[in-house]
């Protein structure tokens, strides 16, 4: 609460709560006539917050991880007290691991709808361009001089970081679907044909 409100508070948001929770469940069940149980732990974190320029509250539910394990019930109590106590206090990932993650998913699931039905689906020319969109990828988020404290922070405000064409650093909301750039200024719309003449569509980093 104390490091999300001011930085709130300075952009003119007022944060009207912030909940952050772990818990922990518990399930058995039978195959083949052996007992096994399973136990999930997860983080919940929301805030919801309101602004009186554009009149509007928002709220925002993340769940940054969950933890499961999975063994025959006679083991589960030694199993869960050592091994995934452990393994949950000594397991983490930074920002740069869940984005790069989520736009690799996004882009593979594209490839695989748009050629389906292709024979090159299966060919080294799709494993190469595959290989090179990955590394590229990975080259593009990891590399840069876009640091974690920036995208913690951009988490925490729901914006995105995008750099301009001089090679300055702007913030802009995540509800804004494009952003562009005419000499210097930023504009940023959800509407595709809201394009300023000569503009120059950015990416977020």
């Amino acid at each position: 609460y104390d490091n999300i409100v001011p930085g709130m508070q300075a952009y003119g948001m007022n944060v009207e709560w912030v909940e952050a929770t772990a818990a922990e469940r518990g399930f058995s069940f039978t195959v083949s006539g052996q007992k096994y149980y399973i136990a999930v732990m997860a983080e919940v974190f929301g805030y919801q917050y309101s602004t009186s320029l554009y009149n509007t509250r928002s709220t925002i539910w993340e769940a940054p991880y969950y933890f499961a394990m999975i063994c025959p019930e006679a083991m589960y109590q030694e199993v869960h007290d050592n091994d995934f106590r452990i393994f949950r206090e000594n397991t983490g990932t930074n920002d740069e691991f869940i984005a790069l993650n989520e736009k690799l998913t996004e882009k593979i699931k594209d490839e695989v709808i748009a050629n389906w039905n292709m024979v090159c689906a299966a060919s080294m020319a799709y494993m190469e361009t595959m290989t090179a969109l990955t590394f590229s990828m990975v080259e593009g988020t990891l590399g840069g001089s876009y640091s974690n404290a920036d995208r913690f922070s951009d988490y925490i405000f729901d914006q995105n970081d995008y750099t301009t064409l001089d090679g300055d650093h702007v913030k802009v909301s995540t509800s804004y679907d494009y952003v562009y750039q005419s000499g210097s200024s930023v504009y940023f719309t959800n509407d595709a044909l809201s394009i300023p003449a000569g503009a120059t569509m950015l990416d977020p980093n």
